[in-house]
């Protein structure tokens, strides 16, 4: 049998689906040996309740409410150190995923111990997931090779490691699968008049959107649908999106009144109260993701040349208008492919609402993945520029059947990125050391990270700081004053916040000059700010000497921590920026990043 028979034999074949859905399956179960990674620690956190921050944390089915609206949980927050002195205490940053956080519950009633248990868990899903776009394709290509390879390419695209392999990102595995699961249930209401379905298919929609925000991508889908396969004139046509969209208001205003929600963060921004944001979001991101999407080198990547060089935005461009250019024949004769690609580009809208990242990819992929396969094997041979076309045919089946699998293995596994073990960033030394008294950190490399550094360790029942103060990150010169026995100045000419905390910050300078903060323990208070209002200089007022024995100094020094002598009175200590390796200067790259983030 030849090659070309083969391949649609197997691609059309009964058992394909299952085929498909066991190579998901496979190259995830790397993940099983991934352990926890940062939000990991802060929902086991919340699930566990240690009685350490209980009054900082919300309940144990809400694991994905870092801050609420409720400014005096997080002064908790704030107080106790699990975040940074400079976090607003008006800060939101709070996602309602009752059916995400029922299956990490699940997992810590069921297998609390055993990590790649919840990992297999999370694998699971992603095969279920795999084998209903497998059907998905099949119900709108047909049973053909294009929908076989569709769906091959779905299952092994390398950007769907990491919300397999991070557990904390298993909510948009879940929402993807019934987002596809309201899909076909809607064609076969729309197609096959089984009435039932439209209560299967906004039953479907509504449970992608209690397991993740990203399900409302599944309109994107659902509205190319009543474009392109609908008969009838427009307004009757898109009379078929009403439940969908009475489902999508009632959950909206459930999320809002139940005080879920974003602001004062630079990570999210929310479409219906930063409407011109959003838009300029969405016009500078969407090619990122597009590119990320068709042509593999991940959208973090494409952020990190952009930032590097600014033009390269341009390239970017130009790059996701070559690509619309190649598919835009086939898009305008066939419905199939149209749809597809109105679905891609509708998703490419709450997919911006965030940074661009590899993760947010999934419901993307179900659209490119799609017209992938209808390029190849049903447009791609037709063309008149066949040598080009076979050239430009072969790079992308390397690309997404050969390299994206095996990258894939990679960010099942690591799906943060290889950590030392033990990691010092996240792991300071002598904290068993520190029950009951105050951890003072004069410089972090990853201030953001104490939040999972004590959320981790409070979960596992080991001790803990009563309270933890982190004065500065490590990016650049620290300049630490003894001002009297109880009373330091710390200075940092870059900013005494470090440019990740842009995460929980849209705008670092809501300390002014003169503003102080009480804490337990300490009172700061901002004696100098950059031309920005970035807070440069600190005054912190003890209310004990620092020598006293309840509590524990730490600095990042010589690539790690070490213990800190707080300098006499009069005298002052330099502590170094962190080192880099390649030769390059963490200084510098913190200011070009402040600078990107802030144009964003």
């Amino acid at each position: 049998m030849a090659i070309g028979a083969r391949i649609t034999s197997w691609t059309t074949g009964r058992r394909w689906p299952w085929v498909v859905a066991a190579a998901g399956l496979l190259l995830t179960l790397p993940s099983l040996w991934g352990g926890l990674v940062l939000d990991d620690h802060f929902n086991r956190m919340v699930i566990t309740q240690p009685e350490v921050y209980a009054d900082a944390l919300p309940g144990p089915l809400d694991t994905y409410n870092f801050f609420g609206n409720d400014p005096e949980r997080n002064r908790q927050i704030i107080d106790r150190g699990l975040v940074p002195w400079w976090t607003d205490a008006n800060l939101s940053l709070g996602f309602w995923r009752p059916i995400t956080s029922l299956t990490q519950w699940l997992d810590y009633k069921v297998w609390p111990n055993p990590v790649w248990a919840m990992h297999l868990h999370s694998v699971l899903w992603y095969a279920a997931v795999v084998f209903a776009a497998t059907m998905m394709f099949r119900r709108f290509m047909g049973v053909t090779v294009a929908a076989g390879l569709a769906a091959l390419m779905f299952a092994v695209d390398e950007s769907h490691g990491v919300p397999v392999g991070f557990l904390a990102n298993r909510n948009s595995v879940i929402a993807c699968l019934f987002s596809v699961l309201a899909l076909i249930a809607h064609d076969r209401w729309r197609r096959d008049k089984q009435g039932a379905m439209a209560f299967i298919g906004t039953l479907m929609f509504a449970l992608a959107l209690l397991s993740a925000e990203a399900g409302a991508a599944a309109l994107a889908y659902l509205a190319a649908y009543a474009l392109c396969f609908d008969h009838g004139v427009w307004h009757k046509r898109l009379t078929s999106l009403t439940p969908y969209l009475v489902v999508l208001i009632a959950w909206r205003i459930a999320w809002a009144a139940m005080g879920y929600g974003v602001s004062e963060s630079i990570l999210y921004t929310d479409p219906l109260s930063e409407p011109l944001t959003y838009l300029t979001w969405v016009w500078r991101e969407a090619p990122l993701m597009i590119d990320g999407q068709f042509l593999l080198p991940g959208p973090e990547l494409l952020v990190v040349a952009w930032a590097v060089w600014p033009g390269s935005w341009w390239l970017i461009a130009a790059l996701a208008g070559v690509i619309a250019m190649a598919i835009w024949p086939m898009v305008r004769t066939d419905r199939t492919a149209r749809f597809f690609a109105i679905g891609t580009l509708l998703s490419l809208i709450p997919a911006c609402a965030t940074l661009p990242q590899n993760r947010n990819l999934m419901f993307v992929g179900i659209g490119a993945c799609a017209l992938l396969g209808l390029w190849l094997t049903q447009y791609m041979p037709r063309l008149s520029w066949r040598c080009t076309a076979k050239l430009a045919g072969g790079c992308l089946v390397v690309l997404h059947l050969i390299i994206a699998p095996l990258l894939m293995l990679g960010m099942a596994r690591y799906p943060m990125g290889p950590q030392p073990q033990p990691n010092p960033v996240e792991h300071p030394p002598g904290l068993d050391a520190l029950a009951g008294r105050d951890l003072f950190i004069v410089n972090h490399p990853a201030p953001m990270v104490m939040y999972h550094t004590l959320g981790q360790r409070a979960a596992e029942g080991r001790p803990t700081p009563a309270h933890a103060r982190v004065f500065s990150h490590a990016w650049a010169p620290v300049t630490v004053e003894r001002l009297g026995p109880k009373e330091l100045r710390v200075r940092c000419e870059t900013g005494l916040p470090d440019v990740f905390s842009y995460v929980i910050a849209d705008k670092l300078d809501h300390l002014p000059v003169g503003d102080s903060l009480a804490l337990t323990g300490v009172t700061l208070t901002v004696a100098d700010t950059d031309d920005t209002g970035l807070p440069t200089e600190l005054r912190c007022a003890f209310d004990r000497p620092l020598e006293d024995e309840s509590s524990v100094w730490l600095c990042w020094r010589n690539g790690g921590f070490e213990p800190f002598t707080p300098p006499a009175v009069g005298q002052s200590v330099e502590l170094p920026a962190m080192g880099l390796p390649f030769g390059l200067s963490a200084e510098a790259i913190d200011a070009h990043l402040r600078e990107v983030l802030a144009n964003r």
